[in-house]
């Protein structure tokens, strides 16, 4: 089972030699092609070529890009009974990537951290690394080849609206398609939440940096323009509208119960209805 797709291009070309060596002990050898192109479906194909007591070798940088992965045809042969040997070729030319992770969503006025990956095959030596945050350049490094490869940076968005994170590197590789890589960012306004408490906790100071935070001593019966709420401390007598809570929580918002003194068992959450929310006994 060959694949052919392009990450395999950077590779020595050795399906056809091991098809001749099998052939040369006398067993006799069919030769499929299971990925093409942009396209690495390899779990899928060898799956589809598996056969109850069979042998198939696979010829592959083993990098799937869809469908099912390695380990799940590996279990499908177990239950087959069937043998999967595989030949990974080595890299003959310098093959480099650039990739971000980061947050899909972001907040104005908070820190938004991301972590720029650089890898590939054959990857010895420098290259310089630029990142721009809507054309701005934000970070310009070299990534030696003893670096692990990522850099990590944080920005801080102004403004609402959709951002773009560019990162690019300076390779002379065999694809430059992927020299570069761009990311959106959805940037909204601080989300509004509710922090219910009856006791005065820097927790409270934290949430606003990053919220925009009202205060409350108990729940009160409408929670409709609150994106999450936060209870800290507070005994099941005195939570306010836990009916309210519950319908919030049920519509898919979010709570987030911080213990103390006077919650969770010292605060009778055991037989209030508080405790049909929580994911703790």
């Amino acid at each position: 089972l060959v694949d052919r797709s392009a990450s395999t291009n950077v590779t020595e070309s050795v399906a056809d030699r091991v098809a001749s060596g099998v052939e040369a002990t006398g067993v006799p050898v069919t030769v499929a092609t299971i990925a093409r192109g942009t396209e690495s479906r390899i779990g899928d194909g060898i799956a589809a070529n598996l056969r109850e007591n069979g042998s198939v070798v696979v010829v592959s940088d083993g990098r799937v890009t869809d469908g099912r992965s390695l380990a799940d045809a590996a279990e499908l042969a177990r239950t087959v009974n069937a043998t999967i040997s595989a030949v990974a070729p080595s890299p003959t030319r310098t093959e480099r990537y650039v990739a971000v992770d980061g947050p899909e969503t972001a907040s104005v006025g908070v820190d938004s951290r991301f972590l720029v990956r650089v890898g590939g095959v054959r990857t010895g030596g420098v290259v310089d690394l630029t990142v721009e945050v809507d054309g701005t350049e934000v970070v310009t490094e070299t990534v030696t080849s003893d670096d692990e490869g990522t850099v990590e940076f944080v920005h801080t968005f102004e403004d609402p609206g959709p951002h773009r994170v560019t990162a690019t590197i300076d390779s002379d590789d065999a694809f430059a398609v992927n020299d570069v890589y761009r990311r959106t960012i959805q940037v909204v306004e601080r989300p509004e939440i509710l922090y219910v408490s009856r006791g005065d906790y820097p927790f409270r100071d934290y949430l606003e940096e990053l919220y925009e935070v009202d205060t409350a001593s108990s729940v009160p019966d409408d929670l409709e323009e609150y994106y999450g709420v936060v209870v800290q401390d507070v005994a099941a007598p005195d939570l306010g509208n836990v009916d309210a809570l519950q319908e919030y929580v049920i519509d898919g918002n979010g709570l987030l119960v911080v213990g103390g003194n006077n919650a969770y068992e010292r605060g009778g959450y055991e037989n209030a209805p508080i405790a049909s929310m929580l994911p703790v006994t």
